[in-house]
């Protein structure tokens, strides 16, 4: 009986509601010629009340931190008198249509489901989960604006200029530069390699006895040993994990783009270094505008790009072309990504040498801008790091931010304020000055060399 009660009010209602509209439109219709503020009134209301829920086809991105843009696509929105709410906060709705709602990720919301409301009062919630980020910057060692070589904990050590950044899986930071300086997650510094008062060379050697020449960039293979992009020595340098250093391919002080083995292999300016599942290295040979390949042995060709030749063509091996590349990563399915930094690109390279732009665009403004694909912009980033779920992490050094793209291409800024600054604090609150170097560990931390601040930061998501 309660249930039939109810159907039949519903009823009622909706043949009140719908000749409510009828009369409506023959009121539209009758005054037409008119031209009043109430026909105004009549026409702004037709045009965007709907009877139909709201349909969800697309939320983009589909994660953020506070403040963040997001585009929400479907149909029957309004374009006024609509609501979007995240797991219950409402949130600003900056543009609206019946198809495309534009909004700020609000104050206080928290990972959760997006519901909206049209004007009818009719409601739909998105059935996946928007992930709400809070990513919290702080100082792990160093102190802004003081450099130096000092071994010490937290910010009475000092650093010069450091680089590249990479964890192990201890979850120890290593930093690049003209040594080699060991981070502690806890903060204690010291010289695992190289100068211990940052002197460059060449020589090959245990500790401290070797010496490095504005080394850029690291990895770590599976038994712990670390490969170093050794810049201006022109080689890659062997480290094993109880400091003794060798060359492992290419000769220092010669330059140039020869494929060989070893030592007889050369390169000009390397920067970035990564190693995949198989052991095999590939390298940013910077000025030689090539991907090039190192396999266990030492063996040394070029994998993507023809030396010397600078370009942003998507195409296979040597047809692709970059224009001085920095840093690379590998990913688990071993594709490469690497920052065409020029280019102001994010390119991805298959196992099979296939070159395509992933995000970026060299025709905006390297000002920032989020968005997918070719709707974002960098401004010559030089760090790169990669997560366990296929999520890159960029230092976009002359934007002073630190960015994120998520596996489908979508870019957005998760920490720094785009402003020259050494505070710590979330997301845009935070400042840097021209950061490189960046790594992941397996817990998700974000650890960042601020070059020019000369500290290291590290970021909790």
């Amino acid at each position: 009986m309660k249930k039939h009660f109810k159907q039949t009010i519903q009823y009622n209602f909706s043949l009140l509601f719908l000749s409510f509209l009828f009369n409506l439109n023959c009121n539209l219709i009758s005054n037409s010629n008119k031209g009043s503020d109430s026909d105004i009134f009549t026409t702004l209301l037709l045009a965007n009340l709907t009877s139909s829920s709201p349909i969800i086809s697309s939320i983009e991105p589909s994660e953020g931190i506070i403040g963040h843009r997001i585009t929400i696509s479907g149909s029957n929105f309004s374009s006024y008198q609509s609501s979007v709410r995240f797991n219950g906060v409402s949130a600003e709705i900056l543009q609206a249509s019946a198809t495309i709602l534009t909004v700020n990720v609000p104050q206080g919301a928290t990972t959760g489901k997006i519901t909206i409301q049209n004007s009818s009062g009719n409601s739909v919630t998105s059935e996946n989960f928007f992930s709400v980020y809070k990513y919290t910057v702080t100082t792990l060692a160093g102190s802004a604006g003081n450099s130096g070589h000092i071994d010490a904990t937290g910010s009475s050590a000092r650093f010069s200029n450091p680089y590249g950044l990479i964890t192990d899986s201890s979850a120890n930071i290593y930093a690049t530069g003209n040594s080699i300086r060991k981070i502690t997650p806890l903060g204690v510094v010291t010289t695992f390699a190289g100068s211990a008062t940052g002197i460059n060379g060449t020589a090959d050697g245990t500790g401290t006895a070797a010496r490095f020449f504005g080394a850029q960039s690291a990895t770590v293979d599976s038994s712990g040993n670390l490969y170093v992009a050794d810049k201006f020595n022109h080689t890659i340098r062997k480290i094993s994990t109880t400091g003794v250093v060798t060359t492992f391919a290419g000769t220092a002080g010669s330059f140039g783009s020869t494929d060989a083995n070893g030592i007889a292999a050369r390169f000009r300016n390397p920067h970035g270094v990564t190693i995949d599942s198989a052991g095999n290295l590939y390298v940013t040979d910077t000025d030689n505008h090539t991907i090039r390949k190192i396999t266990s042995s030492g063996n040394v060709t070029t994998f993507a790009g023809m030396s010397g030749v600078s370009g942003s063509t998507d195409g296979l091996g040597s047809s692709a072309r970059f224009s001085s590349p920095s840093a690379i990563v590998a990913d688990s399915n071993g594709n490469l990504y690497t920052i065409d930094a020029v280019n102001k690109l994010i390119r991805k390279i298959t196992s099979s040498g296939e070159v395509t732009s992933f995000a970026g665009n060299s025709n905006l403004d390297g000002n920032g801008l989020d968005g997918q694909g070719n709707k974002a912009s960098f401004d010559l980033a030089y760090g790169m790091a990669i997560d366990s779920t296929g999520n890159l992490y960029i230092a976009d050094t002359f934007n002073h931010k630190i960015r994120k793209v998520t596996p489908n291409g979508y870019v957005y800024t998760i920490a720094g304020s785009g402003s020259i600054g050494s505070v710590d604090g979330e997301n845009y609150s935070a400042s840097f000055r021209e950061p490189v170097g960046i790594a992941v560990d397996s817990n998700g931390i974000i650890y960042v060399s601020d070059t020019q601040n000369q500290i290291i930061r590290k970021i909790i998501p």
